[in-house]
């Protein structure tokens, strides 16, 4: 992940917010496992990887001469395996700079759309942020939440609280 950082912070450096889309379709193009497959068969020569990525460019980002650079230099670096993570990163940094902070929220259930906004509710309040909160179903916690954003984790799981107990009682 160091790398995809490490790259994807060096082209928000030239254009910031702009480049966001364009970036998104390259990842995702990129891993499409067909695609994906054409990268990692050594029977593909390296001119003809150079083609089919100028090929792919082309028409995603036909007007983007910064963008072409950095994908050619990636493939001179064998690192276009890195293009998915690099864009999520790139996503990442975008929502960093628009102040926006990404909040996974996991449950044990499908949540009520008025225990959702409870948990939206309470995430703004502590952050003071604007959030982008994305909801998902966890059935191995077997009850509770598990909330998620930036480095920090609050974990409200029964499955949490149950391995807590089987700790203490093992004391």
């Amino acid at each position: 992940m160091n790398i995809a950082k490490r790259y994807a912070r060096g082209l928000f450096a030239l254009g910031g917010y702009e480049r966001a889309t364009t970036l998104a379709e390259l990842g995702e193009a990129f891993a499409n496992p067909a695609v994906a497959a054409i990268w990692a068969n050594p029977a593909v020569s390296a001119s003809k990887r150079k083609q089919l990525l100028a090929n792919i460019i082309a028409a995603i980002a036909p007007d983007d001469t910064y963008l072409k650079r950095f994908c050619m230099l990636l493939q001179e670096q064998n690192r276009v395996n890195f293009l998915p993570a690099i864009a999520r990163v790139y996503q990442q940094l975008v929502k960093e700079q628009q102040g926006i902070v990404a909040v996974e929220v996991q449950s044990a259930k499908t949540l009520t759309a008025d225990e959702q906004q409870d948990i939206n509710t309470a995430m703004q309040t502590k952050l003071n942020a604007k959030l982008e909160i994305n909801f998902s179903v966890n059935p191995t916690l077997l009850g509770g939440i598990i909330v998620r954003w930036n480095h920090y984790m609050l974990d409200f799981s029964l499955k949490s609280e149950l391995r807590a107990i089987v700790q203490y009682a093992g004391k």
